[in-house]
This record gives C-alpha cells, structure tokens and sequence, in this order.
C-alpha cells in the first residue's frame, strides 16, 4: 500500500473552518473474480480531492458543507484482459453534503435542522456492466430541550429520505438492498 496526501486548514473567520485535502492512495484490489473466490484481481488507485467548510454563520445558524471529487481505477493483468473493469466495485466519482442546524430565536431550546445528500452513480460489479444510479435525499428534523422531572430531556423527530426517492444500496460485488424509503421517527431522551 502507498499513500500521499497533503491537505489545508484555513480560518475563514474565527468560526468557519475551510479544510481541503488532494491524495492518492494505491494498494491490492481483492474482490470476487470469476469463480466466485475472493482474490486479488490487480491494483486500485484511489486518486482524488477533498474539502469542506464548517461553523456557525450567525448565532443561530451553523452549517456544515463537503465534497469530494474520486477517480478510482483499478490496474493490472484482469483489467488488460478484459475480465476486471477499470473501476473498483463501490467507487463513485462525486459526492457532496450539506447539512444546517437553526435555533430561532423566539423558541428557547429548540433547534431545526436539515440535510442534502448527493452521491453519483456506484460501481456495482467487478466487471462494471452494472452500476446504481445516483440520488440525492433530504432529511429534516427538529430537537426540543426541556426539562422532565427535574431531568433535562431532549424530544427529537425526524423525517428521513423526505422525498421517498427509491433505489438501493451496495452490499458488495452485485449484492444489493433497497434503500430505506420516507421514515418519520421521534424518541425522548431523559439524563439520569
């Protein structure tokens, strides 16, 4: 395995933080070849850049932002021949987040938030003949502080996957679930 990378920090201001990083990281690829064994099947190469920013914009708003750009490749004899694709099953080449966190000021304890997700297509299969699509997905929720017994309690209700977008997920080389559709969830915590 080899690994470079460099990578910055800068102070936007004295709470939003900037931090970008590029690397390129090469090691064995093991996967399943053709018989169904897993096996080393060449070398990936993992190049790409990175970065995001974070703080609190005013006194009630915080924000946290990321991407990162990935071109993944995969090298050796099975990729020549025609056996192995060039990409490694799970690379994808972009993603990016973008979450926010409010607490209004006319309602003491209580704080909303929400989050954008996107994430490309994804390599699915060694021989890269099959791919998921790529999707975006919106959560929002809300967190309520209060007091519960003399205890401090925290209610918190989220709706995940907002949008019911449908596809699913990778579980390894051509294995895959469903993504968990519109979920509405809520729980109280109490401190003891």
């Amino acid at each position: 395995t080899r690994q470079f990378d460099a990578g910055l920090r800068y102070a936007i201001t004295d709470d939003i933080k900037l931090v970008a990083g590029v690397f390129d990281i090469s090691k064995p690829y093991f996967n399943l070849d053709a018989n169904n064994r897993f096996d080393v099947l060449g070398d990936v190469v993992n190049r790409g850049v990175e970065a995001s920013i974070a703080g609190p914009v005013t006194d009630t708003l915080s924000v946290v932002a990321g991407g990162v750009l990935l071109w993944p490749k995969v090298t050796g004899e099975a990729v020549a021949e025609g056996r192995v694709g060039p990409r490694p099953v799970a690379a994808i080449g972009q993603r990016f987040e973008f979450s926010a966190d409010w607490r209004p000021p006319f309602a003491t304890g209580m704080s909303l938030d929400g989050r954008l997700a996107y994430r490309s297509a994804e390599t699915a299969t060694v021989s890269n003949r099959v791919e998921i699509p790529g999707r975006t997905q919106v959560d929002i929720g809300g967190r309520y502080r209060f007091r519960l017994a003399n205890r401090n309690a925290l209610l918190r209700l989220q709706i995940t996957n907002l949008f019911d977008v449908e596809g699913y997920d990778l579980r390894g080389a051509g294995a895959y679930g469903p993504i968990p559709g519109r979920l509405f969830q809520g729980y109280v915590t109490v401190d003891f």
